[in-house]
């Protein structure tokens, strides 16, 4: 038990947990460029362990894979091993608080980081001028969703993109629909173009928006500034009945892709958005494909969007949102709210960031972002910094303690060193002037004189 606490405490590992993280930042480089931002972050930093084959690193290599620890793995060592050896080395005292306050601050700030990793909640919310939204919507996650209609009431069975992508059967949750997933593609797009006729990869449907809408499959995008636009053909059940087979995916649901379609080819691809309902047990269900949404309890309106530039370019001097805020469970309401560039807006645990607009300055998108740790990095950055503050400062002060004694000590020296020689100097003209006492008188003659 006494190794494992040496080597737990030891500097070494230390060292080691810096090297390995070195190391699994550069792979994890070379990687970004094959496998893309995202799958790097999820693939080699969010796993205890990365096993991944050597052409990630270099597309041109062979597919042998490689064991090396993960992001979890060395940020939890490395918490421990801090932990571990400042029990184990430091005893609280005055004189080294400085340091104590500084390894504070570090802990705060490794645990402050996984907190952020495990529970940071993104998304974008989408606004046009005197409208208003209820909720903010992922970048990267999609789900399937069964509305069951209810006028203001409706009530939404989400089944995440994971599930369909497995392509089961999904019992959906407080519904009596069961999912049967018969095609699914990660990425797709619409068969815009006549070559895609004999594209092996589509799929149809003979309901709803699949009628007239072919979707093709395509190559996941791998870039951070893209994203996959999933698509599949599934099949509702309820009480051993099909409803039918439907094409579900965000190009029918969202209403920019649904925008864009409509532009390549016209009349055809107009109006991709409209709901795909069905009937059951007496009432409207609808079903779709679309980005994961987070609800809020409140809504946002967007009152005036303002798009400043320098005069006479084109380039952005400024975009701000002029919003009102109303949340339905406090009947609290915030008028005239300003959002712009580097002011966001916090309200009910989350930040709202002016993050980009639409062309004709009639749509603002804001970044929503909730972060139960977005304080920890200032404060513990604020205690590692008085921590190092408070060790100088008590540093400093010994040092100037040692110098003063060194310097008295140096003057006692000194004013002991010259009694000594006023001492010694007294001693020798004490013992000149007793021999000078002593001396014999000296004849005149023999000194060459004559008598007078």
């Amino acid at each position: 038990m006494n190794k494992f606490i040496d080597f737990l405490t030891s500097l070494k590992l230390t060292v080691l947990c810096l090297v390995c993280g070195f190391v699994l930042v550069f792979i994890g480089t070379l990687a970004q460029v094959h496998v893309g931002l995202y799958d790097v972050q999820t693939e080699y930093f969010r796993k205890f362990f990365l096993i991944r084959p050597l052409s990630d690193l270099n597309g041109s290599w062979p597919e042998v894979k490689y064991i090396f620890p993960g992001g979890y793995l060395i940020g939890w060592v490395l918490f421990a091993n801090l932990v571990a050896a400042h029990f184990k080395r430091f005893k609280l005292s005055w004189h080294k608080s400085g340091i104590f306050l500084t390894h504070i601050g570090i802990i705060m700030l490794l645990l402050g980081q996984f907190v952020t990793e495990m529970f940071q909640v993104e998304g974008s919310m989408r606004i046009e001028e005197g409208g208003n939204s209820n909720y903010s919507e992922s970048h990267l996650d999609n789900e399937l969703v069964l509305i069951e209609k209810g006028g203001d009431n409706d009530v939404v069975h989400a089944i995440p993109e994971a599930l369909i992508a497995g392509g089961s059967e999904i019992a959906v949750p407080g519904s009596p629909f069961t999912v049967r997933v018969k095609k699914y593609f990660q990425n797709s797009r619409p068969a815009l173009m006549s070559q895609d006729a004999d594209t092996a990869e589509q799929i149809s449907s003979k309901l709803g928006v699949g009628r007239r809408l072919t979707m093709v499959k395509e190559a996941s995008t791998q870039k951070m500034d893209d994203r996959n636009f999933p698509a599949a053909l599934v099949e509702v059940v309820a009480d051993g009945q099909s409803k039918g087979e439907w094409l579900v995916t965000n190009w029918a649901a969202d209403l920019r892709l649904a925008g864009f379609a409509n532009g390549r080819v016209g009349a055809r691809y107009a109006n991709l958005n409209t709901p795909q309902t069905f009937e059951h047990g007496g009432k409207t269900w609808e079903i779709a494909m679309r980005s994961q949404r987070q609800y809020k309890s409140f809504t946002i309106e967007l009152v005036d969007f303002a798009h400043d530039k320098y005069q006479g370019t084109e380039i952005a001097k400024n975009f701000s949102s002029t919003v009102h805020l109303t949340n339905h469970e406090t009947g609290e309401e915030r008028k005239n709210i300003l959002i712009k560039m580097n002011e966001p807006l916090r309200y009910g645990g989350e930040t709202y960031y002016q993050s980009s607009f639409e062309p004709g300055d009639r749509v603002t998108i804001l970044q929503v972002v909730r972060n139960p740790a977005d304080w920890v990095p200032y404060v513990s950055c604020t205690i590692v910094g008085v921590g190092l503050g408070v060790q100088f400062i008590l540093s400093l002060v010994r040092f100037g303690g040692r110098r003063r004694k060194t310097a008295d000590r140096g003057d006692a020296d000194g004013a002991k060193g010259d009694r000594k020689r006023r001492r010694a100097a007294k001693s020798i003209a004490d013992k000149q002037a007793s021999k000078d006492r002593e001396a014999p008188a000296v004849s005149r003659t023999a000194t060459g004189e004559s008598p007078s």
